[in-house]
C-alpha cells in the first residue's frame, strides 16, 4: 500500500513538473493536459498542493481564462496565504474580468514580500488609474519604476494609463 502510494506521489510530481516545463516553452495545452486528473486533495502535503494549484494558475493565465485563473487563485491563497503570485495572478485575473476594484483589495491584502515587487506597485497603479483616482496611480507608477526602471516603457503604453500623465 505504501509503495502504490509513494508511487502515485512521484507521478503527480514528475507530471507537475512537466506541466512547468511546458508552460516554459508556451505550450499551454501540453501543460494542462499533464495536470488533468490530478486531485489537490490527494496530494500528500501543502507544499504538493501549492505546486499543483501554482501550475494550474500559470496555464489559466496563460490562456486567459480568467474565471478558472480567480478561482485557483483563492484556492491556493488557501493552501499557502505567503504565495505572492496567488495575490498578483488573482488580482490581476478579477481586473481582466472587469472587477478592479476587487482585483485592488485582493493586492493590498496579499503577504508584506509583495511590497518589494516592481510588479505589486506598477499592478496597484493601473487598477488606481482604471478606477479614476489618478493621484494614487502615478504615486504608485513612480514607485514601480524607482525598483525597477525598465517599467517605464510599459507604463507609457499600457492602455490602463492612458488617461494618466506619468
Amino acid at each position: 500500500m505504501q509503495d502504490d502510494q509513494n508511487k502515485e506521489m512521484n507521478t503527480h510530481a514528475r507530471r507537475i513538473e512537466a506541466a512547468q516545463g511546458y508552460l516554459v516553452l508556451g505550450m499551454h495545452e501540453d501543460a494542462l493536459v499533464e495536470v488533468e486528473g490530478i486531485d489537490v486533495d490527494a496530494l500528500p502535503d501543502r507544499r504538493s498542493r501549492a505546486a499543483y494549484l501554482e501550475v494550474v494558475l500559470e496555464i489559466a493565465v496563460a490562456s486567459e481564462n480568467w474565471e478558472l485563473g480567480e478561482s485557483v487563485a483563492r484556492a491556493l491563497q488557501v493552501v499557502d496565504p505567503s504565495h505572492v503570485g496567488a495575490y498578483m495572478h488573482g488580482a490581476y485575473c478579477l481586473h481582466e474580468m472587469g472587477q478592479t476594484e476587487s482585483a485592488l483589495d485582493l493586492l493590498r491584502s496579499g503577504p508584506p514580500q509583495l511590497l518589494g515587487r516592481p510588479l505589486y506597485h506598477y499592478n496597484l497603479g493601473c487598477y488606481h488609474a482604471v478606477l479614476g483616482d489618478h493621484g494614487q496611480a502615478v504615486s504608485c507608477i513612480r514607485e514601480a519604476i524607482r525598483l525597477d526602471p525598465s517599467l517605464a516603457g510599459a507604463a507609457r503604453e499600457d492602455p490602463d494609463l492612458k488617461e494618466v500623465s506619468l
